[in-house]
């Protein structure tokens, strides 16, 4: 009888553990989310439209090393690299990779710029230290600069705007400037 007892015992807790590893399989699993996505980009105070590739165009001058883009990910997603920590450079792709909770990936591609200056003007001019007099008239630019007879045209120097530039040997017999280039991808040509 002793080991009929025994049996039993030994049947019941076999029987406890089949059940509770049975219970514990037939529970329903949690699925993990699919989900990557960037839900909303704010730069510079600015709503961004989210899409796989994002182009954001700021005004001239600023300086977008200093800019931080804030932006929100799926719940239980995470994003490389950091937003946070991202130094964005004039034109150049920063690729942000978010990564659902399964795994699965989603790239996205920021590039910011900044906006070419559009100034195209001649600031100031002078030579042989008399500053120069501006006209316009239509799309013709003079500079007139009243200088005693037979006075040699040296130290003309010419102001224009910043990121313009003027190539060598511009200064024609007859006083014409030409090859007066600026960012915008503008040139000037001018009669002294």
């Amino acid at each position: 009888m002793k080991a009929t007892r025994s049996i039993n015992r030994i049947l019941i807790m076999a029987l406890a553990v089949i059940g509770s590893f049975m219970v514990s399989n037939c529970k329903d699993e949690v699925a993990l989310s699919d989900k990557a996505d960037i839900e909303s980009v704010l730069f510079m105070g600015e709503n961004i439209e989210v899409s796989e590739t994002m182009n954001i165009v700021l005004p001239y001058d600023t300086d977008i090393t200093t800019q931080v883009a804030i932006i929100i990910i799926s719940e239980s997603s995470t994003i490389s690299p950091e937003p946070s920590e991202t130094t964005f450079v004039d034109g150049i792709t920063e690729v942000f990779t978010v990564t659902a909770e399964n795994g699965d990936t989603k790239n996205y591609n920021i590039t910011v710029s900044v906006e070419k200056n559009t100034e195209s003007a001649i600031l100031g001019f002078s030579s042989a230290g008399v500053n120069g007099v501006f006209a316009t008239e239509g799309n013709i630019n003079t500079i007139s600069v009243n200088l005693p007879i037979n006075t040699a045209i040296a130290g003309t120097i010419i102001t224009i705007s910043s990121d313009a530039t003027i190539s060598e040997g511009t200064i024609e017999e007859d006083g014409t400037i030409t090859g007066i280039a600026f960012e915008d991808g503008t040139t000037k040509t001018i009669t002294v």
